[in-house]
């Protein structure tokens, strides 16, 4: 119970009440470029093991970017990195802070040499609370930050990898380091909303590379089937949670990011293991709710950023009115001028004690437009296809309940 209201305390303070969050506007393209997903691609004896499956779950939820450990390159490896660079893929590749540096900068070559293009971000080691880095001599934070920042030198003075973004390292910030982005784990617990925990991980980490934009490199929603501390959800709370986290970042200026993980890689004989349940995908490759919401996403944005044809209508400005305190808003431009509206609603949805949905009643809200368009809402967790329409108008009512809904105005 004591956890529970730090939890509500926290939502409190860090609340951003949604008149000022009505004000940014990015484009399809920046929205698209900023998702990513994590995935192992050497667990060949779980749910990764079948590549071609990995790949077109991949290619359903629209997304390229992805994050892995960095591989040791020999014959298995080269194949299966192959396939997944020529499908398009775009690596995030965060180092093994176990492995020799020498060697680490060896691997980094090699896959910049082998796969052009497809090395997109280098980053440091993953949570080093958990897997503690030595480096000359060194342990722990100091020795993480000392590694960071040979990581950066070294790469910054090397022709092949000079121009590659470096994220910094993952897990508790005491030392810094050297690093073109801060890196995030902000995994809210119990269900709740994503936007205390975004807001606490900000504060905390904004100071670790200051003056450097952010990434999150992973954070999720398992859906452990009881009770967890670790925050355990049902499929379609998962999905609810998922978007208005991803929406909450692209909000919060949060450059990419990376969603833990596309499948639930290994079965769960315990019944109790919550990294065996993050998947957005089940261990037999079936899309869970978030994965067809996700779908649903980038599909909407992506076919109106390439259909051509005459120029959207100008519609000045764009006000909802009615949102209640939980709620919060993004325009997202398209390339043919039109926009794309997500509203969204943080309220509690999910009671971790009775591991069930909690109940909330949608409250009214009106879209008010500065001229007349055409409106279609979309219900992204159901379909990528207008729920309804409105034709020739300056505004739309409508319910704002627990799901997030998406305006396409044009």
């Amino acid at each position: 119970m004591l956890r529970r209201l730090l939890a509500s305390l926290l939502c409190f303070v860090f609340l951003v009440p949604a008149a000022q969050a009505e004000d940014r506007t990015i484009t399809s393209e920046q929205f698209l470029d900023g998702l990513g997903l994590n995935v192992h691609l050497m667990y060949t004896d779980g749910g990764y093991a079948h590549l071609d499956k990995v790949l077109a779950a991949l290619q359903y939820v629209g997304i390229t970017h992805v994050r892995d450990v960095l591989p040791e390159l020999y014959w298995l490896s080269e194949d299966r990195f192959k396939d997944a660079s020529e499908s398009g893929l775009q690596f995030d590749l965060f180092i093994d802070g176990s492995v020799a540096f020498p060697d680490t900068l060896a691997r980094l070559r090699q896959f910049a040499k082998r796969y052009p293009g497809h090395l997109a971000v280098i980053e440091g080691p993953n949570e080093i609370n958990n897997w503690p880095v030595k480096y000359r001599g060194m342990t722990g934070m100091e020795a993480a930050a000392a590694l960071q920042t040979d990581l950066y030198e070294a790469a910054r003075a090397d022709d092949l990898l000079k121009n590659v973004p470096i994220y910094n390292y993952s897990g508790f910030p005491d030392r810094g380091g050297k690093a073109d982005f801060t890196n995030i784990h902000p995994y809210p617990k119990e269900g709740t909303q994503p936007r205390a925990e975004l807001n606490r991980n900000l504060e905390i980490y904004s100071r670790l590379v200051p003056g450097k934009p952010l990434v999150i490199t992973e954070v999720g929603y398992p859906t452990l089937r009881i009770p967890s501390s670790w925050g355990g959800v049902d499929g379609d709370t998962q999905a609810k949670l998922t978007l208005n986290l991803l929406f909450d970042a692209a909000l919060l200026g949060i450059g990419r990011t990376y969603v833990y993980q596309l499948l639930d890689a290994y079965p769960d004989k315990k019944g109790d293991e919550v990294d065996k349940h993050m998947g957005l995908f089940d261990l037999r490759y079936h899309p869970k709710p978030v994965a067809l919401a996700m779908h649903n996403l980038t599909t909407v944005l992506r076919a109106q950023s390439s259909a051509g044809g005459t120029a959207a209508v100008a519609v000045g400005s764009i006000a909802l009115e009615g949102l209640p305190r939980t709620a919060r808003s993004l325009s997202i431009k398209s390339a043919d001028g039109s926009t794309f509206v997500a509203v969204w609603n943080e309220p509690r949805i999910w009671d971790p004690d009775g591991f069930r949905p909690a109940p909330y009643t949608p409250v009214p809200v009106e879209l008010k437009l500065g001229a007349s368009a055409d409106v279609a809402e979309i219900d992204l967790l159901s379909s990528d296809a207008p729920k309804q329409t409105w034709s020739s108008t300056r505004s739309v009512q409508f319910l704002l309940g627990d799901r997030p809904l998406l305006f396409a105005v044009h």
